[in-house]
């Protein structure tokens, strides 16, 4: 992968990262009703999208 050479790239990811998940935890809090499952359920289908969005191969 071409981003994984620059530290700066990776590091900024990481960031990316951590915001996605507490973000989707706030999300969670706020409707409770929700369980586990569809939660799990929910978060695989919203991975799945933004990958189909992803350039063919990555790039």
């Amino acid at each position: 992968m071409a981003w994984a050479a620059d530290p700066l790239d990776a590091d900024a990811l990481l960031y990316v990262w951590r915001d996605l998940v507490a973000t989707l935890v706030r999300w969670w809090v706020k409707h409770p009703e929700e369980t586990p499952e569809a939660m799990t359920r929910r978060c695989a289908r919203l991975f799945a999208a933004a990958a189909a969005l992803a350039p063919e191969g990555g790039r």
